[in-house]
């Protein structure tokens, strides 16, 4: 009966060690910055950028806005210094639990398309009108 019991606790054991958990979840992150309207985007890179945060004793946040944007500036500066903005971004928190221990790691995790914008003057097509007049418009050159 003993050696059965020394194999429950030793296996209880080797899971109390070795057991990290982990946590994540997931949403589609549409754009990391605000792009005008009269602005082009272009010379897009697939990237990804990481930043963590370990908490002791407190309770974790998987929303942390400047985790998020830490992970963002990672990205682009993988990518290169001059580009500003990251498209079609999945992000990704992963939280690593101790055992045993109120010590957690938050873990953001950020993948898209990191672009150069250009700030110019398109042409939107829209036409200028004051009191239901149209204006006579200058040409845009760019």
């Amino acid at each position: 009966m003993r050696p059965i019991i020394q194999k429950i606790a030793l296996g209880i054991g080797l899971v109390a060690i070795a057991g990290c958990t982990n946590v994540s979840t997931y949403e589609p992150y549409i754009q990391s910055n605000f792009a005008y309207p009269n602005s082009n985007i272009y010379d897009m890179t697939p990237t990804s950028g990481t930043a963590s945060k370990t908490y002791f004793f407190a309770i974790p946040s998987l929303t942390d806005a400047y985790l998020t944007e830490a992970a963002i500036a990672d990205a682009l500066k993988k990518a290169g210094g001059d580009r500003k903005i990251l498209i079609d971004g999945d992000y990704r928190a992963e939280l690593k639990i101790f055992p045993f221990l109120p010590i957690y790691t938050v873990t953001a995790v950020v993948t898209g398309n990191a672009g150069k914008v250009e700030l110019g003057r398109r042409d939107l097509g829209g036409k200028v009108a004051v009191n239901g007049q149209p204006v006579k418009q200058q040409p845009v050159t760019q």
